[in-house]
């Protein structure tokens, strides 16, 4: 299967080895994955307010992008990573069919651009693992990870809002599903899809922290000994806030699910050597 890409902004920053290990492990499962040959940020954020009409303009550039590259391609799935551009991007996408004052609105400013057509689909990684078959990824499994108590932590943004959720904010059960086929276990808890904290990182860390204590205290009351995420926010604000403001001295490694994956695909060469050593640390301990 064919898939264009669009990484964002944080996949090309602190994220990398997300986008690293997404890749190579999309490959290895039959996919081809082209990455947009321009794009810009998404705008990082969707919102309704009609003072911030022109945030918006960019995520429209970006789908006009998608739309180019579908012609020499021939795919109209748009893959991302982040849940945040997922997020935006699809929302946007939604508006422009459903609106048609605004799909004008934002037409006349694009006097440089083809005009969209409407016909790019937003998917997110999540919604491309639940469509691979189980047994697909059994076989590429060649280091078993039956020493992880995985607890899955897939933020906010994937489940909500309701029009452009991909999973169920009550019982996702998408990766659980997936780490299962890499012979791990996952956890049972109760804060798989709360937020983090979000950008509140930045402007309030005492709120942020206290939004991550309550995930990382019940991911470990649980039994997890690894938590997996495919946010790169929710990843940098959990790990920051383990190291930096959090008192006790029992961490969890927080990875991104495709770690797991290129891990037990037997690619542990593409993650960076302090963090394989972590996630090794986790065998250790048991």
């Amino acid at each position: 299967m064919k898939l264009l890409y669009f990484p964002g902004c944080s996949l090309k920053t602190y994220a990398t080895v997300y986008e690293k290990t997404a890749l190579e492990v999309l490959r290895a499962l039959g996919f081809e994955v082209y990455e947009l040959e321009r794009w810009n940020c998404c705008g990082a954020e969707f919102t309704s307010a009609i003072d911030f009409f022109m945030h918006h303009v960019g995520a429209v550039r970006d789908l006009i992008r998608a739309q180019e590259m579908q012609r020499k391609y021939g795919t109209n799935k748009l893959l991302t990573l982040c849940p945040l551009c997922y997020n935006v991007l699809a929302l946007v996408n939604q508006k422009l069919k459903q609106d048609q004052e605004f799909y004008e609105r934002v037409s006349s400013f694009m006097d440089d651009e083809e005009k969209y057509e409407l016909g790019i689909k937003v998917i997110h990684l999540v919604s491309v693992l639940r469509e691979i078959p189980p047994e697909k990824i059994k076989e590429k499994v060649t280091k078993p990870l039956s020493e992880f108590n995985v607890a899955v932590y897939y933020g906010c943004k994937l489940a909500r809002p309701k029009e452009v959720a991909i999973i169920d904010p009550e019982d996702p059960l998408i990766i659980e599903r997936v780490i299962e086929e890499l012979n791990a276990s996952s956890v049972d808890w109760s804060y798989k899809t709360e937020c983090c904290g979000a950008y509140l990182i930045a402007t309030n860390k005492d709120a942020a922290k206290n939004a991550v204590e309550r995930i990382i205290y019940d991911a470990i009351d649980n039994g997890a000994n690894i938590i997996a995420t495919v946010c790169p926010l929710c990843h940098f604000n959990l790990t920051y806030v383990q190291e930096k403001l959090m008192k006790h001295r029992k961490i969890v490694p927080v990875v991104y699910i495709t770690e797991l994956l290129a891990l037990a695909f037997g690619m542990e060469s593409l993650i960076e050597p302090r963090k394989l050593k972590t996630i090794k640390a986790v065998v250790q301990r048991r």
